[in-house]
């Protein structure tokens, strides 16, 4: 699970190795995609756990409610982990503007990266476990997760309610990746740009997950959540109702979508994730 990313890489690198032979790439890329969707799953929910134990314990070292550092470690994760949309946004649009090298080296590099990080995971030391108090409810959220615990969240009645939000999430990642990307970024201001526009996007996503994620400890998710969906809806709308034309350097609409998109991608993130434990 830990070579998915470095898997996905290796993938594109073979497409763009091979670009007219599409037999190739849909046999490369469905069984890509597929591996690194169940990889990210695992990922994920061990994710949770552990940020679920390391915010109750930081709250019992600070002899606060067990919930109250939810927001706040699941805003620094995603903080943290959305650093990765700036640095990689910013290689691709380095390499293929400003050094103008040919894609088969951006992935690459990719690749690289990806098999570099797997290896540091690897020698990540394993788990000790740790005393707490005669607190059940304590006592069950920092003991040491396995499988059947990881999967537990999925089969609370809550997360089934939340799971048709979890889609449009799902959605709206996708059509921030891929149609704003192709039909508004490209169009707009070319693809030399995406790059540097979606690092925009991650940024924002950074500051914005440590800032909301602190906002759900104090008054709660639902704040938050609904930001997140106005943010998305004014993006769609502006994605809807202002055409962009080739290279009609759109610059201020372009950064607004990316903005907002952002915005509602960080909100619903760090609510769901306060809301699953």
């Amino acid at each position: 699970m830990f070579l998915d990313s470095a898997l996905f890489a290796f993938a594109n690198l073979v497409v763009v190795l091979n670009p007219t032979n599409q037999t190739l790439h849909w046999i490369v890329m469905l069984p890509a995609a597929f591996l690194e969707g169940v990889a990210a799953s695992v990922l994920w929910i061990a994710q949770a756990t552990y940020l679920t134990q390391l915010s109750v314990l930081y709250a019992e070292f600070k002899h606060e409610p067990v919930v109250s550092s939810m927001g706040l470690f699941n805003g620094v994760f995603y903080s943290i982990f959305r650093m990765s949309a700036i640095s990689g946004n910013l290689i691709s649009s380095l390499v293929l503007g400003y050094f103008v090298w040919p894609a088969e080296s951006l992935f690459v590099m990719y690749t690289v990266i990806g098999l570099s990080g797997a290896a540091l995971m690897l020698m990540l030391p394993s788990t000790t476990k740790v005393s707490v108090t005669n607190d059940t409810e304590l006592a069950k959220l920092v003991q040491t997760p396995s499988v059947a615990q990881g999967n537990e969240p999925s089969r609370r009645g809550r997360m089934v309610v939340l799971a048709p939000v979890f889609v449009l999430n799902g959605l709206q990642q996708g059509f921030a990746t891929g149609e704003f990307t192709s039909n508004f970024i490209r169009e707009s201001v070319g693809g030399a740009s995406i790059g540097y526009v979606m690092a925009l996007y991650g940024g924002c996503n950074v500051v914005s997950s440590y800032g909301f994620g602190k906002l759900a400890d104090k008054y709660g998710p639902l704040g938050g959540q609904l930001v997140g969906f106005g943010a998305m809806l004014v993006a769609f709308s502006l994605c809807y109702w202002i055409p962009v034309e080739k290279c009609d350097q759109q610059w201020p609409l372009v950064v607004v979508i990316a903005v907002l998109l952002s915005l509602g991608d960080a909100c619903m993130y760090y609510d769901f994730a306060h809301q699953a434990y």
